[in-house]
């Protein structure tokens, strides 16, 4: 069975990815596979380059995580030719293997992407704005600026919701989270 866990930026999905993960679930980060390609596939750094420019690229071939995030962020034509290239091989990669059991696979633009054809279940992380966006600002020191423009690219969380076979509510902390996933998986059979 493969799950895609997704929600807003912010809103806990990578909190939910670790108690999939702690309950034994074979978990898979899409972000962390978008990582590696940039850091280690030819053939996307290749294409990437050739979309944003040489400067994507520190000079010891590392990806420049600022001025791509810059890049992509402020042009949506440069993100949109970006996800086309790197969506394709992302899935394929957090789809490999996958034989037997539960698969778990967080990916922040499920919906916005039509990827949810891919999974057997789709699951939401919901919070509040609000939340959202204290936890931007205090744990990823991100500015009101750079968190509206992400935002901006997201699909409201209103109609993820909608669009999601299970919503977890994630606004009290990280023992409510923890019960509702275990009331999930206790219903997975």
């Amino acid at each position: 069975m493969l799950i895609a866990l997704t929600g807003s930026i912010g809103s806990g999905k990578s909190a939910a990815a670790k108690i999939f993960q702690a309950c034994g679930f074979d978990v898979v980060n899409a972000d962390n596979i978008a990582r590696s390609l940039l850091e280690n596939d030819a053939k996307i750094r290749l294409a990437i380059s050739d979309i944003l420019g040489k400067e994507a690229f520190e000079k010891d071939g590392s990806p420049n995580r600022k001025i791509i995030a810059q890049k992509i962020f402020s042009n949506k034509k440069l993100l949109e030719r970006v996800e086309s290239t790197m969506h394709p091989a992302i899935m394929k990669t957090a789809l490999e293997g996958v034989n037997s059991g539960v698969r778990v696979v967080e990916v922040p633009l499920l919906f916005e992407k039509k990827l949810e054809g891919n999974f057997d279940l789709c699951i939401m992380v919901y919070c509040s704005d609000f939340l959202r966006f204290r936890r931007l600002r205090i744990d990823r020191g991100m500015s009101d600026a750079e968190i509206f423009a992400r935002d901006a690219l997201q699909m409201p969380q209103k109609t993820k919701a909608e669009l999601a076979d299970v919503v977890l509510f994630n606004e009290s902390g990280l023992d409510f989270l923890n019960r509702q996933i275990s009331l999930f998986i206790s219903r997975l059979s």
